[in-house]
């Protein structure tokens, strides 16, 4: 059970930095909350901190870029900071 929690998780995250190759904050917002909701369902409280952390991340990202036009250089920026922090967590 706790094997497949984990593979779980890195599919997940996974599934996150596959969908900020395209920049789209709005997926990856919607798979960290799907993240939260499982894994609070199930007790696994590390996805749950996570879920939060990346959630509230690409809520702010989403609207950033809906407010103003961002630079590519910035957003590929922001994207590979994101990508990192997720391959340290994996």
């Amino acid at each position: 059970m706790q094997l497949d929690v984990y593979m779980n998780y890195k599919e997940k995250l996974s599934k996150i930095e596959e969908a900020l190759g395209n920049s789209n904050y709005s997926l990856c917002s919607n798979m960290a909350t799907d993240m939260l909701r499982a894994y609070d369902y199930i007790g696994f409280s590390h996805g749950v901190f996570i879920g939060e952390f990346f959630e509230s991340i690409f809520q702010n990202l989403h609207s950033v870029n809906k407010m103003c036009e961002v630079e590519d250089a910035v957003t590929n920026e922001i994207n590979e900071k994101i990508k990192n922090l997720i391959r340290l967590l994996k």
